[in-house]
């Protein structure tokens, strides 16, 4: 597959799961003001963070350093925006919660790949028996 595909590929996967979590966050969150920074924010950060799954492409990397390396380069992204953007963030509340967040992810990310291999094992199946 073509490099910039691939790349815009995981950038759109990444928003579509980044999106998704950040409107159930807020149903359980108000915070007092939503403006169009930090939702630019969220769009950058869900880009970066499915940019970032290519980490668990690298074979000689094991899976909890690829999560480990993931975890820290959106920790990273997010204080780098909060220093240039002024965002005010709390040190513990955005480890926190990004903690939270990922570990969230992560379990949505695992189902939908359930339900993916199910349905490609339930067509390899069809296939055999023709």
């Amino acid at each position: 597959m073509e490099l910039k595909v691939l790349i815009l590929k995981r950038i759109f996967q990444g928003l579509g799961t980044g999106s998704f979590i950040f409107l159930l966050i807020r149903i359980f969150n108000k915070p007092a003001y939503l403006d169009a920074k930090m939702i630019l924010f969220v769009f950058l950060l869900s880009g970066f963070i499915g940019l970032m799954t290519f980490i668990f492409d690298i074979e000689i990397i094991s899976p909890l350093v690829a999560v480990s390396i993931h975890f820290i380069a959106i920790l990273l992204f997010v204080f780098v925006f909060d220093l240039i953007w002024d965002l005010n963030f709390s040190f513990i509340a955005v480890f926190i919660s990004s903690a939270l967040i990922y570990i969230f992810s992560y379990f949505i990310v695992y189902i939908n790949l359930l339900v993916t291999t199910n349905k490609l094992n339930d067509y390899v199946r069809k296939m055999n028996k023709q």
